[in-house]
């Protein structure tokens, strides 16, 4: 959950946590009840998680200069189990 406050300084708080409503079983299915069950973190943790996401974000390369995996294909066993080539054709014509 991300909220915003202006005064008296602009801030953007980002809470983790479960949500845990209760709804009422008529034709609207209102809220009965709420809890947001917030993990507890101390501010001086969530300073230092949120700096060292920043920081990570920062020091990783972009995706698009990422160079792309490099798959390589099996190649097939020329071994007993391979099946027989076909003999090759010959053009038709004057030989």
């Amino acid at each position: 959950m991300v909220t915003h406050h202006g005064e008296p300084m602009f801030t953007k708080v980002c809470t983790e946590g479960r949500l845990i409503l209760e709804f009422t079983f008529d034709d609207l299915m209102r809220i009965k009840s709420w809890h947001l069950a917030a993990y507890a973190l101390s501010p001086r943790d969530c300073l230092k998680t949120t700096l060292f996401q920043k920081w990570q974000r920062m020091v990783a390369p972009p995706e698009s200069q990422r160079p792309a995996s490099k798959r390589r294909k099996r190649k097939g066993s020329a071994g007993a189990n391979a099946a027989p080539a076909a003999p090759a054709k010959t053009p038709p014509g004057p030989h």
